[in-house]
């Protein structure tokens, strides 16, 4: 297991001062690349990158680290503490694994020792196991172990930490709680053609923009179609224009527009049909790029290893995509729609009509309901209406008014009823 990215995320936080090397359970030892910068700062207690450095230097002068600047780096992705904890816990799993899968190998390698013989060593590597990875064999936590994370999510809180990503819209984001909270689903459900696809590409366009490591899973549209409606949005050039015989005052314009549209930071996988596949992707993506949020367009049309009728597969999917959420501590957001019977169902009845699965409304954490005002078709700006179905933490039902540009597939913050 790849814990390098982890590891910075723990002497970041030491450095940040976001925790303190001795709220740290962690052994040096169980450190791939940051074992020695964990001693030195469990020595110092308060520790700084140009500290940091100099003291390595000095205790390790055989040994060559990464440098004051990179430490610095470290720092200035300023990780919350509850991210620590969790790197934490990533570390000691892997460690733990390290640990047996060596000890086994040298053991099965013997082939002097008696049966007798491996047995002990066995029960030696358990006990010894259990006594360094103790915090790993129960799933339960006391309270009183909860209440350290508890107050350094709190004090993050105090400080403007954000435990969400933030959509782009401040009065959504106010209704779901700074946005889209991490390790959760979360869910845009509306009819067809209500800008659920729109309205996630341009959370995701303002998440690149900010810096949020982005991946969008699109059953729909392709990786290009994708890319020209966010350089629509991005540019405001109508999509329509994009075809052939474009003119040459477009074609320039797009073309100046494309070396900021490559900077933004988002991926899209238009080939993984399953969730279990998902799943390996995803993970691969949160340790080599960091990725902060997912998209999935859409849910229905991801599948699942699972034999059963359609509503028990789309309940796997949406269990799948709960889990990978839990996992990977990022949000994960996907679309849905509504069966026919939404149409002429009331609003505060609208969850009962969630295609082919009610298991999407257990697992999500929100569910926002998308909706475009499309009475008058030529209009070039229509009214576009949000609707927060369930907000495991928040209020819901208040109408949030947005106006959708549908030209350039923009949706742009309106008068609030």
């Amino acid at each position: 297991m790849e814990t390098t990215l982890y590891e910075k995320k723990i002497i970041g936080g030491l450095l940040s001062g976001a925790v303190k090397p001795s709220s740290i359970d962690l052994d040096p030892a169980d450190m791939s690349d940051f074992g020695n910068a964990l001693r030195v700062c469990k020595d110092l207690e308060v520790v700084s990158p140009d500290l940091l450095a100099m003291k390595l230097s000095e205790r390790y002068p055989e040994e060559s680290f990464y440098t004051a600047e990179d430490f610095r780096i470290f720092a200035q992705s300023a990780p919350s503490a509850a991210v620590v904890f969790e790197a934490v816990d990533k570390v000691k799993g892997a460690a733990l694994k390290t640990f047996l899968t060596q000890r086994l190998a040298d053991v099965l390698a013997d082939d002097s020792q008696t049966g007798a013989a491996i047995l002990d060593t066995l029960k030696t590597t358990i006990a010894e196991a259990d006594k360094n990875y103790k915090s790993l064999e129960n799933n339960f936590l006391l309270m009183k172990d909860i209440v350290p994370k508890l107050e350094a999510v709190l004090r993050d809180f105090h400080e403007g930490v954000s435990y969400a990503v933030p959509t782009g819209f401040p009065i959504f984001d106010h209704m779901l709680l700074d946005g889209f909270s991490k390790g959760d689903l979360h869910i845009i459900v509306g009819m067809t053609g209500h800008g659920k696809s729109a309205l996630a590409l341009n959370c995701a366009k303002y998440q690149a923009l900010s810096g949020y490591f982005v991946g969008v899973v699109s059953r729909e549209m392709s990786d290009v179609e994708n890319a020209m409606r966010i350089q629509s949005s991005h540019q405001q050039i109508p999509r329509w224009q994009m075809k052939r015989g474009i003119y040459d005052e477009t074609f320039e314009e797009l073309k100046k527009g494309m070396s900021e549209l490559a900077k933004m930071p988002i991926a899209f996988d238009v080939r993984t049909n399953d969730i279990e596949s998902l799943g390996v992707q995803v993970k691969r993506m949160v340790e080599q790029y960091e990725m902060k949020i997912l998209y999935v367009d859409y849910l229905q049309l991801v599948g699942a290893n699972k034999r059963g009728s359609r509503a028990e597969e789309v309940a796997a999917v949406s269990r799948g995509l709960k889990l990978i959420a839990m996992e990977n501590n990022i949000p994960v957001v996907a679309l849905s729609q509504f069966n026919r019977g939404a149409m002429q169902a009331d609003v505060m009845d609208l969850l009962g009509h969630l295609k082919e699965s009610s298991g999407i409304e257990q697992d999500a954490s929100t569910i926002s309901y998308i909706q475009i005002n499309n009475s008058e078709p030529d209009l070039r700006v229509k009214p576009a209406k949000i609707q927060v179905l369930k907000n495991r933490n928040g209020t819901t039902f208040k109408p949030i008014m947005l106006d959708y540009h549908g030209e350039t597939f923009t949706f742009t913050e309106g008068v609030q009823l």
